[in-house]
Formats: C-alpha cells, structure tokens, sequence
C-alpha cells in the first residue's frame, strides 16, 4: 500500500451521478500539497470508463483544476477529468517519477484499462 493510501481511501465519499468523489479539500489536508520540496503522485480517473491519468506535481489543487477545465494533458482533453486520488507524496522527483512508472505499468496490465501520462513533473 502506498504512502497515506489507508487515509486516503478512509475519507468520506460524495455520491453524484456521475460516480462517487473525494473531497479534494479533505485530501490536501492529509498530504499538503505544495509544500516546498514534496511531489505527488496522482491518478485522476476520467469520465471515459476505465480511462486513468497518472501524473507528477507538486501542487495536485491547481493541477487537477488544469484538468477539469481542459488546459491540462491532451489525454484529459479527450476523456474528461472525473475525481482524482492521492496515490502518494515523495521528497524527490526521481523517487516519484519511478513510483509513476511502475503505477503505470501495473494498472496498464489490467484488461480494459487505459492510462494516459507521461513521467513528467509540473511545478
């Protein structure tokens, strides 16, 4: 289990009918984002089903605001930014961009699945 997972998974869910949300407020109150020298990795779950985004940052908010109103990657372009999950929270970029592609890897293997992401970092 990643870093804060158990915490993560733990927070209350808001239902909609488009699916079922994390309260982005109560996960950046656990990780504090864009703290000085932290990266987190995310995985945003996109309003294409079985669509995933993982990616890099060191300030998920203003990320995950890029992707919801379509200025973030292409992937989220075509397939929508539904929620996102706070995968974990890492000193160093080498250190997140490796858990990135060995997350990428693992959830590409699952039938049906299809991720979008890049191991790149956005400051």
């Amino acid at each position: 289990m990643m870093p804060f997972e158990d915490k993560i998974l733990a927070l209350p869910r808001l239902v909609h009918e488009g699916g079922t949300y994390v309260l982005l407020s109560d996960v950046l109150s656990l990780l504090a984002p864009g703290t000085p020298g932290k990266f987190t990795l995310y995985k945003v779950t996109c309003n294409t089903p079985h669509h995933y985004y993982v990616g890099v940052t060191r300030d998920v908010d203003h990320r995950f605001k890029k992707h919801r109103n379509g200025k973030g990657a292409v992937f989220t372009r075509r397939h929508g930014a539904q929620s996102v999950e706070v995968l974990g929270l890492f000193d160093d970029k080498w250190s997140a961009t490796r858990a990135e592609t060995a997350y990428v890897a693992g959830l590409s293997k699952q039938p049906g699945v299809v991720v979008g992401g890049a191991a790149k970092t956005d400051d």
